[in-house]
């Protein structure tokens, strides 16, 4: 028997085998389209479509061509992330996953780095991460003023803070820049179900709940 010719929206609960069972699927070009979700990475829940998940995975490019599947058990939960021009999401408890798996030789395709901000970002106290556009993994590079330790303005989190927390104020706190100000690298992040605050270098941060976008910083 041939591959399963695949169509994009074709998910993991569709296959019929039994725990180990594997499949050759053949996917067609156009899977990389935001119409679908998928959840995971190299393992993934069995709603997700099978192929936007072998883009995701890194075996097939968003041509299209053979993938391997491999039936696998449910899983507590699946941790999504941005591979490949794709991005997965967290999910919670499933009744089954599928594996992307590689063929003897296959290897996985190169990943391009992500595309860097091309300028700095003249930034001021207010200034959030939310200001910035992109997807997690997106990183951009954020010039802070002096003053913003004293700007009054509340933050939430510590070293991943949420995304309409000001991020000069929170770069004080995380210790990359002085209070007179500096330079950080911003990298944006998927959204936590809970960020915990502390009281670091002279400023304070508040814990806070789940919240749909974050940031993280680092020096240049």
């Amino acid at each position: 028997m041939g591959p399963i010719q695949a169509g994009c929206t074709f998910r993991g609960n569709q296959l019929r085998g039994e725990l180990g069972a594997m499949f050759n699927v053949m996917c067609p070009a156009g899977c990389d389209q935001p119409s679908t979700r998928t959840h995971g990475y190299d393992t993934y829940s069995d709603v997700s479509p099978i192929c936007k998940s072998a883009i995701h995975a890194g075996a097939i490019p968003p041509a299209g061509g053979p993938v391997v599947v491999r039936l696998d058990p449910g899983r507590l939960a699946y941790r999504g992330s941005v591979h490949y021009g794709i991005r997965s999401y967290d999910a919670g408890r499933a009744r089954g996953s599928f594996t992307i798996l590689f063929a003897e030789g296959q290897q996985r395709l190169p990943e391009a780095a992500p595309i860097q901000a091309p300028t700095v970002v003249e930034a001021g106290c207010t200034f959030t991460g939310n200001h910035l556009r992109g997807e997690p993994g997106t990183t951009a590079t954020v010039s802070c003023p002096t003053g913003c330790a004293t700007s009054r303005r509340r933050f939430w989190g510590t070293e991943v803070y949420t995304g309409n927390s000001p991020i000069c104020a929170a770069a004080i706190h995380a210790g990359l820049i002085p209070a007179h100000g500096g330079t950080v690298i911003v990298t944006l992040d998927p959204g936590r179900p809970a960020y915990r605050g502390s009281a670091r270098n002279g400023l304070t941060s508040y814990d806070h709940g789940s919240y749909r976008s974050s940031f993280r910083m680092r020096r240049p």
